[in-house]
């Protein structure tokens, strides 16, 4: 250790120095969990365009989709309190 940082043959004792390898997703399977976590329109396409075989960019999107509805729910219940 130089400078107080692991190398890579610390890192990889402490992760075992066993790896798999994950197949990259399709645009098609992309898709299919953004449409099954409620994204649709146009935002499946940035979805699949935007996140490069990342899903955490669906998730982010689903986030934002749920958080807006549960805004939109609570300004509605208030609107109706003060009505």
């Amino acid at each position: 250790m130089e400078r107080g940082k692991p190398g890579y043959r610390e890192l990889f004792s402490r992760f075992g120095r066993s790896y798999i390898k994950l197949i990259d997703l399709s645009k098609d399977e992309i898709e299919e969990i953004a449409r099954e976590n409620g994204i649709s329109g146009d935002d499946v396409m940035e979805a699949v365009n935007s996140s490069a075989g990342d899903l955490r960019r669906i998730d982010r999107m689903y986030i934002k989709k749920e958080t807006k509805k549960n805004r939109e729910r609570v300004n509605a219940k208030i609107k109706k309190m003060k009505g």
